[in-house]
């Protein structure tokens, strides 16, 4: 009988250490699970209204899709009618049937204007058409009033056997109009 007492004696150790051991188990698992992370809040939950990640829109006008957008996050601020972009790239397709595609590192989406303004430094901002040619600058804005693009900085325009570099731009799809506004040089080949 003296042999049970122990035991019963014994299995509150046996208890303690069990608790003790998973305890520091899961305090094991947790730092391994934040070992390289930095303490910092999310980028882009500062003041925006709603933010989204893995953006896909895509517009479609009597069955036949117009344009597609893809950013990997948008902020939405209803007050200012914005959304701002990250790592957006997209398609549109006029109605003379060419395929423009467009890429930058950030933009800003005017949801009352429909307006868009994409910027990557470095001339990063990259439209290109199906015909081979493609514009470059750090920033190109859309107005859909108008229907224009445009630029006020360094442009570059490369196409087949061509290379146009000059500070301003103007486009204007409807009339296969394509303006640069001064600085102009050009290198044929």
């Amino acid at each position: 009988m003296a042999s049970r007492v122990r035991v019963w004696k014994v299995l509150p150790l046996w208890i303690v250490i069990a608790v003790s051991i998973g305890w520091l188990g899961s305090v094991l698992i947790s730092e391994l699970r934040h070992r390289g992370k930095v303490d910092t809040p999310a980028p882009g939950f500062s003041n925006s209204d709603l933010v989204l990640t893995g953006v896909h829109v895509v517009t479609i006008v009597d069955g036949v899709m117009t344009w597609e957008l893809n950013a990997s996050r948008a902020q939405i601020y209803e007050g200012q009618h914005q959304a701002r972009l990250d790592n957006v790239h997209g398609i549109a397709r006029p109605s003379d049937g060419t395929v423009v595609r467009f890429e930058g590192a950030t933009g800003t989406f005017d949801t009352m204007t429909h307006d868009v303004e994409l910027q990557s430094p470095g001339g990063g901002t990259i439209v290109q058409w199906s015909n081979g040619y493609v514009v470059s600058s750090d920033v190109l804005r859309w107005n859909q009033a108008t229907q224009e693009a445009t630029s006020d900085r360094l442009v570059s325009i490369t196409g087949p056997r061509v290379a146009i570099r000059g500070v301003g731009l103007r486009i204007r799809p409807a009339s296969q109009e394509l303006t640069l506004l001064s600085q102009v040089q050009t290198h044929v080949f």
